[in-house]
């Protein structure tokens, strides 16, 4: 993935042969991990209905083939990885299949195909199984199929977000002979968990007859930043004591698996703070209130607002994209400014020099349209635009906390 966006992979010719593989890498990684970790070990394995899915096909002719050819491809690939691992010791293995979560009917077959019969990628015997999909509910029909499949240990599935709730209550209920790996500790977005509404989930789920629950994030943590401690501004915010990021959100799984009380009334406590905090001070809310049409709608029609907008351009005026790649010099530049190498002074200076190369490469190559490449950005950077937008739409009674909690039962 970039900071935008994930890299499409593309399926040309050149995969028209047989495929070959070389998981030396990653079966190092988790022989490592199993011999410091133990049990607590977990690969991970991007399942290989995904990532047909998420590929772009190059070939002409129907995508539904195209698909269950690369697939017949990838089942042996993947039957020995799977061996691999088992062969490891570890004793468990997480399988992502984000794609469960698509409305797609053509996927059905697919999966099946992966995870039933003599082409299963499913071990016979070794480490227990966790499907894991996110971000979604993952629909009735892959629900029904999904809690049918026997090699399957473990279903983790994403409550906050979606309706997998229902999806429980209304067929069926759950299998007693699997786990239930309830996502109710929000991975996608930057608040602390909050009791009432994880509770009251936790509360059907038992209702609904589900034997074994295990509490865990709604999606990997990735997705969040590291740790709130160091966001010494962001926690002098009025909604500093309802933010959680990765660190935080890991003790919040501990909590709510304990059922640690005082954890849990005090997180309760601080949502009702806040909710009392943005009522006591309604000046933005009247002022969205008080917006009328015309608010909504610019002074100049775009007629006499084309005319001023960069006069003199061609028809189809020549540009690039925003950002520039990150080159090894400026990577250099930042690592000697963050171990204080040089000065902020000078560091503005080199990164100007490197703005001023960007738009010399443009000028000679005649673009109409420059751009100055933002060599100055970083992740943090990008990090701290999006928490202040979030900050400014809380603030302004948009957003509800979708979060999360987590008990054994």
């Amino acid at each position: 993935t970039s900071n935008y966006h994930y890299m499409v992979p593309e399926v040309d010719e050149s995969l028209s042969g047989e495929l070959s593989s070389d998981f030396s890498s990653y079966l190092s990684d988790v022989k490592r991990g199993i011999f410091s970790l133990g049990e607590k070990a977990v690969p991970v394995v991007m399942g290989p209905v995904s990532m047909i899915y998420f590929c772009a096909f190059k070939f002409t002719g129907a995508i539904d083939i195209q698909r269950l050819a690369l697939l017949e491809k990838l089942l042996p690939i993947y039957r020995e990885l799977m061996g691999d691992i088992a062969a490891l010791g570890a004793k468990e293995v997480q399988i992502h299949e984000p794609a469960l979560v698509f409305d797609d009917a053509s996927l059905a077959s697919l999966f099946k195909r992966a995870y039933e019969g003599p082409a299963s990628i499913l071990p016979a015997a070794g480490p227990d199984i966790n499907m894991v999909s996110f971000f979604e509910d993952i629909g009735e029909s892959n629900y029904k199929w999904l809690i049918s499949v026997r090699g399957i240990n473990i279903i983790s599935l994403d409550f906050t977000r979606g309706n997998n709730l229902s999806l429980i209550k209304e067929n069926g209920g759950f299998p007693t002979d699997k786990v239930l790996g309830a996502g109710l500790i929000d991975g996608r977005n930057v608040w602390k968990v909050n009791p009432t509404l994880v509770g009251g989930i936790l509360a059907e789920l038992s209702a609904a007859g589900v034997a074994t629950i295990r509490i865990q994030p709604s999606s990997s943590l990735q997705f969040v930043p590291w740790n709130l401690e160091s966001e010494t501004a962001l926690l002098s915010h009025t909604a500093g004591p309802v933010l959680a990021y990765s660190k935080q959100k890991l003790a919040e799984i501990v909590a709510v698996a304990k059922n640690d009380a005082a954890f849990l009334e005090d997180a309760t406590a601080k949502w009702n703070a806040y909710a009392s905090a943005l009522a006591a001070d309604p000046t933005v809310a009247n002022r969205v209130a008080a917006l009328a049409e015309a608010d909504f709608k610019r002074k100049e029609k775009f007629a006499d607002r084309i005319k001023q907008q960069l006069p003199g351009l061609p028809i189809l005026p020549t540009t690039t994209i925003g950002s520039f790649p990150q080159t090894k010099e400026i990577r250099s530049l930042r690592n000697q400014f963050k171990r204080n190498k040089i000065t902020q002074a000078e560091y503005e200076a080199k990164i100007d020099q490197q703005i001023a190369l960007m738009i010399g490469i443009q000028e000679a190559l005649g673009l109409d349209i420059l751009v100055h490449g933002e060599p100055e950005r970083t992740v943090s950077h990008l990090h701290q635009i999006v928490v202040s937008v979030s900050l400014v739409a809380l603030e302004r009674g948009g957003i509800v906390c979708n979060a999360s909690h987590s008990h054994s039962l």
